[in-house]
């Protein structure tokens, strides 16, 4: 997205027009003058909303905004009353539909926005129920994988039993044949223990079944990871202030991890109250927070120093910008350009399945529509930068 307003108008005077309506704004603007100009842009860039006009020399709106409305919130400009028109293309997908003789600055101005809001939300929405919908498939998947890693776990804690108590009793054997007087039968058994390398079987099968219980341990816990990742249940769109679920969860890891770091928080204070899922919110900022105090343990565990986490927020008209910083050992290139992706982890002796930041990754993109980038380098901490584009609410 790139922060403008597409107008797609054959009329240069229209065109002009509009743009002095809202100079007051902070809008910004880019025009076109054909419905094959407007997807031509649009292969290249994504605008924050679309004013499009109705009449375009041959071309059929309607075909862009059945196109692309379910992207871009598209508001189609009329030449004269017609509610018939405005009809047909709120059906056809448009947010709004306004007369140009009407127009002015305030009209036109809360127009873009509730359109923007509204099709934030009617997307956020969308992506939530579908996670939904993807979250019970896992579940399903993750309780039939469920069974028979329970029963082979179940069956080789039985075959540890078990062996335990046959080699035990083949022991006792061997002691006891050294006292029969029966020299054929003792030959007998002799030749049937030699067979078998007792000091083989002590040191190898225990180890080959911890190795088994190990890695159906790990199974059982990327099954649930599998879970997480899929969000299996959906969180209630509500009035939310940001600033007070950063603080709350800064307080929790001041007082868990004092000892190492010290998070510092510098809110925006004019921040309004925008809509969105708590539970996904606290989820993201929790999972990043998680990847900085692994750091910073590791790196002020035996000094006298404590580490630092810094968080800023700040909010303009279309995007709320979350900013997280530390002073860890930082990223290194190489590791920088996959740290987003699943199952990804330089932690994996540490039992991580490189889901944290995965799943930072999937919600702001998926559920939030907005975008995160990671800044470090090697041995000077990193930086996260979340933008989510916001639904402001009086």
């Amino acid at each position: 997205m790139n922060g403008k307003i597409l107008i797609v108008d054959d009329s240069p005077t229209d065109i002009a027009y509009i743009q002095g309506l809202m100079i007051e704004s902070s809008f910004e603007f880019d025009s076109v003058n054909s419905c094959e100009q407007c997807e031509a842009y649009l292969e290249e860039e994504i605008p924050m909303a679309i004013l499009l006009d109705f009449l375009l020399n041959n071309d059929d709106p309607f075909e862009i905004i059945e196109k692309y409305h379910s992207k871009i919130p598209i508001i189609l400009l009329t030449g004269f009353v017609d509610s018939k028109v405005g009809l047909k293309a709120v059906k056809k997908g448009a947010q709004d539909f306004l007369y140009k003789d009407s127009l002015n600055a305030e009209l036109l101005e809360k127009s873009l926005n509730y359109s923007m809001e509204r099709q934030i939300l009617k997307n956020r929405v969308s992506n939530i129920e579908k996670m939904a919908t993807v979250g019970r498939l896992s579940s399903g998947v993750a309780h039939e994988m469920n069974t028979p890693i329970q029963y082979v776990s179940d069956n080789i804690y039985f075959l540890e039993k078990e062996f335990s108590s046959v080699l035990e009793k083949l022991q006792k054997i061997s002691a006891v044949i050294t006292d029969t007087e029966n020299d054929n039968v003792r030959e007998d058994i002799n030749s049937v223990l030699a067979e078998i390398d007792f000091e083989f079987l002590k040191s190898e099968v225990p180890a080959a079944v911890v190795q088994s219980l190990q890695g159906m341990g790990k199974l059982s816990k990327l099954v649930k990871a599998l879970k997480n990742f899929a969000v299996a249940e959906t969180n209630q769109i509500k009035k939310l202030n940001v600033n007070t679920v950063i603080q709350d969860l800064m307080t929790s890891v001041n007082s868990e991890f004092g000892e190492f770091l010290e998070v510092r928080f510098s809110p925006c204070e004019e921040i309004n109250s925008v809509l969105a899922e708590e539970n996904n919110l606290k989820q993201v900022i929790e999972n990043i927070l998680d990847n900085s105090v692994y750091e910073l343990k590791s790196k002020y565990k035996n000094s006298q120093d404590r580490g630092f986490i810094d968080i800023a927020t700040t909010q303009n008209s279309h995007s709320l910008e979350i900013k997280i910083s530390d002073s860890g050992n930082g990223i290194s290139e190489d590791v920088l350009e996959h740290i987003f992706e699943p199952f990804f982890t330089t932690k994996r002796y540490d039992d991580s399945l490189g889901q944290g930041l995965a799943v930072v990754h999937r919600l702001i993109h998926e559920v939030f529509e907005g975008s995160i980038k990671a800044y470090s380098q090697e041995g000077q901490g990193a930086e996260f930068v979340i933008n989510i584009p916001n639904m402001k609410i009086s």
